[in-house]
């Protein structure tokens, strides 16, 4: 997910220059609409991994305010 992220980064930054030295074909600005969709799903799937994961962690750890402390 990682490495197809970086791609898409990639892709839209050429695209991006390239549109100031000489602009896009209707084409390449349909091509760059797709990547910038497809980089910001990747980045939402992320996001809500990232979430799921700090959920699970509270629901198995507790927090500060919900841990029993042993004396």
């Amino acid at each position: 997910m990682e490495d197809r992220v970086e791609k898409l980064m990639e892709d839209i930054k050429g695209l991006d220059e390239k549109v100031e030295e000489s602009g896009l074909s209707d084409l390449e600005i349909l091509g760059r609409k797709d990547k910038f969709c497809e980089l910001w799903r990747f980045l939402n799937a992320k996001y809500v991994k990232m979430v799921q994961m700090s959920r699970s962690k509270w629901l198995k750890e507790g927090d500060a305010n919900s841990k029993i402390n042993k004396l």
